[in-house]
C-alpha cells in the first residue's frame, strides 16, 4: 500500500544511501522544498505548480 508511509529527507536525495527498493518512491526533501510539500502530502491536499 503506497500511502502507508512518507519518506522525508533533510539533506537532499542521495542515491547512494537510498535502498534500491525505495528508489522509485516519492521522497519529500524538506531541506530544499520546505515543509509546505510535506504538510500538503500529510493532509491530502493537492500541490499547485505555477508555471
Amino acid at each position: 500500500m503506497p500511502n502507508k508511509y512518507i519518506l522525508v529527507s533533510f539533506k537532499g536525495r542521495d542515491s547512494k544511501i537510498i535502498p534500491n527498493s525505495l528508489n522509485d518512491r516519492d521522497i519529500v526533501d524538506v531541506g530544499n522544498e520546505g515543509f509546505d510539500r510535506l504538510y500538503r502530502k500529510l493532509n491530502g491536499q493537492p500541490e499547485y505548480l505555477f508555471i
